[in-house]
């Protein structure tokens, strides 16, 4: 009790304090995500994720003290042992207190990992969006665990399964040796036919740099690649939305001097490119608010006029 007390009369604290500091006159009184998370400013998705994660939290507080009961959601867990090969994949339920646990999935994982089952298996890292390891598809939809908020409602189970359309190693762990090597295929990474001016490093213009934004922040978690019908039917062929925004990337960059060739590498055979239909799901779907159909379009556009321009010379 003396505990919760504590914990009250500091957030409390906290509060006034920000309001003190934070006129009514200040610009970022207005906007709550700004008051709240400062250091986000200018990074519409981390706001919208940090957000999501402080309005469940006061959710499931403001819940538990109306019912003064423990708050317990049930997680509906994919399950395969590849030890076991007999048995079929199947759903099992775990049962959290919200109240005891952290915001996020991966959170509610963690708990259930070290606290009910050990041998629960998924991928994590950072915990922070940035290394793509937890990604799995939560409610019918591909993200990240780090980033998805739990959803408050204990009488909503909550799903969580692998991958979609991928090759499952255990558990929530699918095999993406053929999504990294398609990554390798466009050879991610800066090719010059000269040395830097000084011998120092290859410089590059404010305008040319902003051409790059929307397109370097890529995890590789590869949530849009597997919700990509055209990827479902043609993996072996199509490239897939992720490596296709990095493919994008490189030809973009202007300290670059193999774009042509690069442009050539990705078209030499329709399949890899020319298999997306524009379906939109790894936009929709990018837990970093990414837009690789839209890359994906330019990279045509661009396709295409250089083809014009090639018959019209010859």
């Amino acid at each position: 009790m003396r505990k919760s007390s504590a914990n009250w009369l500091r957030q409390g604290y906290n509060k006034l304090t920000r309001a003190a500091a934070v006129g009514k006159d200040h610009p970022t009184a207005a906007d709550p995500k700004q008051q709240n998370f400062p250091i986000l400013e200018g990074h519409p998705a981390a706001q919208q994720h940090a957000q999501q994660s402080v309005e469940t939290f006061d959710a499931v507080k403001s819940q538990s003290n109306e019912r003064s009961l423990l708050m317990s959601k049930e997680f509906k867990i994919y399950r395969w042992n590849p030890d076991d090969p007999t048995r079929k994949p199947f759903l099992q339920s775990f049962f959290l207190d919200l109240t005891d646990c952290g915001p996020m999935v991966l959170d509610a994982l963690q708990k259930i990992k070290a606290e009910v089952d050990p041998g629960l298996t998924y991928r994590r890292s950072c915990r922070e969006g940035i290394c793509g390891s937890c990604a799995m598809n939560i409610d019918g939809t591909n993200t990240v665990a780090c980033l998805e908020p739990i959803d408050p409602d204990p009488a909503k189970p909550l799903f969580i399964t692998p991958l979609p359309h991928m090759f499952v190693i255990k558990d929530l762990v699918v095999d993406l040796t053929n999504f990294y090597q398609q990554y390798k295929s466009i050879e991610p990474w800066l090719k010059t036919k000269r040395r830097p001016e000084e011998g120092r490093e290859y410089r590059q213009s404010p305008e040319d740099r902003k051409k790059l934004d929307g397109l370097y922040e890529c995890i590789l978690c590869a949530c849009c690649t597997t919700s990509c019908p055209s990827y479902w039917w043609n993996p072996e062929e199509f490239l897939g939305p992720a490596s296709l925004l990095h493919a994008y990337r490189w030809i973009c960059d202007s300290r670059d001097e193999y774009t042509e060739e690069r442009l050539q590498a990705v078209t030499e055979r329709m399949q890899k490119l020319y298999r997306c239909r524009a379906i939109k799901n790894c936009t929709a779907t990018c837990p970093k608010s990414l837009n690789p159909a839209d890359a994906i379009h330019k990279m045509k556009a661009k396709h295409l006029t250089s083809v014009h321009v090639e018959k019209s010379e010859s």
